[in-house]
């Protein structure tokens, strides 16, 4: 589920801006 929402919010996304975001809301 991590890497899922990870690869679905960082590819449309920045990456690393998005990924952080995503990163810190999912846990």
């Amino acid at each position: 589920m991590k890497y899922q929402t990870f690869i679905l919010f960082g590819a449309p996304g920045s990456g690393k801006g998005t990924q952080g975001k995503t990163l810190g809301t999912i846990p």
